[in-house]
């Protein structure tokens, strides 16, 4: 037996997220986009990634780990212009949205070495309107302060 609470919990989408890492006079950077004002999260900064779409499908299930490493890197690819190795992409962390939540991800969180790249981070100006590589303190002091406002979750 159900009950209407259990028959109205919306479904979590599954997505992916990269936290891009480098080392930059021995400190540790991670790369931060700032979505678009104009779309959901707007004015946000955030990891790079999104939703897992089709294309991204390993072995038909869009909620295996190698489809969100493959959205990962396609979303980062997107957002900053950025080719990652899906295979240098570690897992660190899974998050579910709760079930109160109307919009709800089911979001894989990857690291990526990015130390021995001389890429940069090139962004469309559409979805992704900046980007900068700061320290987690940094971005967390920016936070703080109210010139940055950090958003936990994608769209």
């Amino acid at each position: 037996m159900t009950t209407s609470t259990e028959q109205t919990i919306s479904p979590a989408k599954a997505s992916a997220t990269a936290l891009l890492l480098r080392d930059r006079h021995a400190r540790l950077e991670v790369l931060l986009v700032q979505k678009n004002p104009n779309i959901n999260f707007g004015g946000s900064w955030v990891f790079p990634g999104g939703m897992v779409e089709q294309s991204d499908y390993c072995d038909n299930d869009i909620n295996s780990l190698q489809s969100a490493r493959q959205a990962a890197c396609r979303e980062t690819f997107e957002e900053t212009s950025i080719k990652l190795d899906r295979l240098k992409l570690l897992p660190i962390s899974k998050w579910v949205t709760p079930k109160l939540v109307k919009k709800r991800y089911s979001t894989w969180f990857f690291i990526c070495n990015t130390n021995d790249s001389n890429q940069k981070a090139v962004i469309d100006k559409q979805e992704i309107v900046d980007s900068k590589w700061l320290t987690p303190m940094d971005a967390l002091r920016l936070h703080a302060n109210n010139k940055m406002r950090l958003t936990a979750h994608r769209s």
